[in-house]
């Protein structure tokens, strides 16, 4: 085992979220876990050779969901090509279980969303105030 092991503790936190794990294309390796987390989507990072503080994270859904379309669009641009259908395979599954993820997220709505959000935006607007002086500049 590497120098840093997998803490699942926040992992087991979302047990009743499904969870999109994705799995290295190429040789052996360890999985980056994605569930959904109070409208965010949250990572955990399973490599050893990830630097400690970029082991875990969060995400808005948006985000998620363009970086899922990208992937999208790799697999069916890949289906062309025979040589990695393994890969593909594993990529689209991903795919499938992100898209998941990402639905479950949006129901949960975010912190960024709702009318809440917007009553506390305005409430923490800055104010501008004029205030008229008169100056004598001669």
């Amino acid at each position: 085992m590497g120098k840093y092991s997998f803490d699942s503790s926040s992992l087991n936190s979302a047990l009743s979220s499904t969870v999109a794990t994705q799995w290295p294309l190429f040789g052996q390796g360890r999985p980056i876990h994605f569930w959904a987390d109070k409208g965010l989507v949250r990572w955990e990072d399973e490599r050893d050779d990830a630097a400690p503080h970029k082991k875990r994270g969060l995400m808005v859904w948006q985000d998620a969901a363009k970086r899922v379309i990208g992937l999208s669009e790799m697999v069916v641009k890949s289906s062309e090509d025979r040589r990695w259908a393994h890969e593909r395979q594993k990529l689209q599954q991903f795919v499938t279980e992100m898209e998941s993820v990402i639905r479950q997220a949006k129901e949960q709505g975010g912190p960024l969303d709702g009318a809440s959000v917007h009553r506390d935006y305005a409430r923490r607007r800055p104010t501008t105030v004029v205030k008229p002086t008169i100056v004598n500049l001669d």
